[in-house]
């Protein structure tokens, strides 16, 4: 088979070869599943029918997604982008910017679909292998992978993008609202386009909408990891060395806060096709820019580290404050309650900045990192608390002894 593929790779009927290479493939697999179920004895037979598949499968995709990929580019994507990325466009202009898919010709649309289906039958060809063979073993995680059709459109855009994104070193704002008008701009006309051909390939649990703006979301994801994140590390350890206070902590906050309102915009924009994250942490993680912590708990520490850095400098002046000691909080109590049981002024600024912490991380992407930063950042601040009421108390208690 192998040799077969070979020799047609380069004729003029490659596509049609290359489809009823995948049917024979995928007939060979339900056959393979079959004799599985049936004769499981029969081990060393499947595995060495296994092997002959993977070399011809080992040709098969490297040369579908060169197809693709070649045809792509025939058809000007990914499209420009100097108008979208211009932090000057107005939205007038960004929507003058055309999907290139959308205004194939008939012969270009056709031979599109058939290289999109021949992608998407591939992965649904290595899925129903992977499910069949790991049997027994947690098979979700290995399973789920992201839509290679889809991955195809992302990757380029992903690359002209970065051409702009070197340029707003110091603007990390513009790198957001890039990448969320990319998304944006053409979630709809993509899934309806494409969702058709998923469906018709049978492709199963796969929406074009959510594996699109995940695939733009990762694409962010790996920017960040790869360019920024360390960029704001390295200044972060230059200040530690000179011991000279920089900018950087204010830096990386920054960050967290474009990260989390980028976030909102992008879960929204989810939510608004009918998924439910709040029931799936691994959706919320694929469409999380957050989810770069998923990978670096070191990275995660450290914002712990600033973030409590940055909470108990503010909460510095309201402690100090003595009349926030004496002044009782204002409130509607019960007529039992006498002005003794009241709360000091000071324990309301504290509940308002645990309050915005637990507002800060309620946009991690999992509840293991949720439950971490809480106990990093939250614990403290109720430590501090804790401390400044008891020296407050022997305080008291040595002044009572004076007299």
């Amino acid at each position: 088979m192998s040799k077969n593929i070979r020799k047609h790779s380069s004729d003029e009927n490659s596509g049609d070869m290359r489809l009823f290479a995948i049917k024979t493939l995928k007939m060979t697999e339900e056959i393979l599943t079959s004799i599985t179920k049936m004769h499981p004895q029969w081990r060393h037979l499947v595995s060495a029918v296994d092997h002959r598949v993977d070399r011809a499968l080992a040709i098969l995709r490297p040369q579908a997604i060169a197809d693709h990929r070649s045809l792509l580019a025939l058809l000007g994507w990914p499209p420009a982008l100097s108008v979208i990325a211009s932090p000057h466009s107005d939205a007038r202009s960004a929507n003058q910017v055309l999907n290139p898919l959308q205004s194939m010709q008939a012969d270009h649309k056709l031979k599109y679909s058939e290289n999109f289906l021949a992608l998407c039958n591939l992965q649904e060809l290595q899925r129903k292998r992977k499910s069949r063979q790991l049997v027994g073993h947690d098979r979700e995680v290995a399973l789920r992978q992201p839509l290679w059709a889809i991955e195809e459109l992302v990757n380029p855009l992903s690359l002209a993008s970065q051409k702009h994104f070197s340029k707003w070193v110091d603007k990390p704002e513009f790198i957001f609202t890039l990448v969320f008008k990319i998304t944006r701009d053409y979630v709809d006309s993509l899934d309806e386009m494409l969702q058709p051909l998923v469906d018709e390939a049978k492709v199963v649990g796969y929406s074009c909408r959510e594996e699109w703006i995940s695939a733009m979301v990762t694409s962010l994801c790996t920017y960040l990891a790869k360019e920024v994140f360390p960029s704001y590390i390295t200044q972060l350890d230059e200040e530690s060395v000179t011991g000279v206070q920089s900018s950087a902590r204010i830096s990386w906050l920054h960050l967290i806060d474009l990260m989390i309102a980028f976030d909102k915009r992008i879960i929204s924009m989810v939510e608004h096709s009918g998924i439910l994250l709040s029931l799936d942490d691994d959706i919320l993680q694929r469409v999380s820019s957050l989810s770069v912590f998923c990978d670096r708990p070191d990275w995660l520490n450290l914002w712990a580290e600033i973030e409590l850095g940055d909470a108990l400098d503010k909460l510095k002046p309201d402690t100090e404050n003595e009349s926030n000691w004496k002044k009782k909080i204002e409130s509607v109590v019960l007529s039992t309650c006498t002005d003794d049981h009241k709360s000091p002024l000071v324990s309301s600024a504290f509940v308002r900045r645990l309050a915005s912490i637990v507002e800060r991380c309620r946009s991690l992407p999992s509840v293991t990192l949720r439950s971490k930063f809480l106990r990093l950042v939250g614990v403290p601040i109720i430590r501090k608390f804790f401390d400044s009421i008891l020296l407050r108390c022997q305080e008291a208690e040595g002044l009572t002894a004076l007299t």
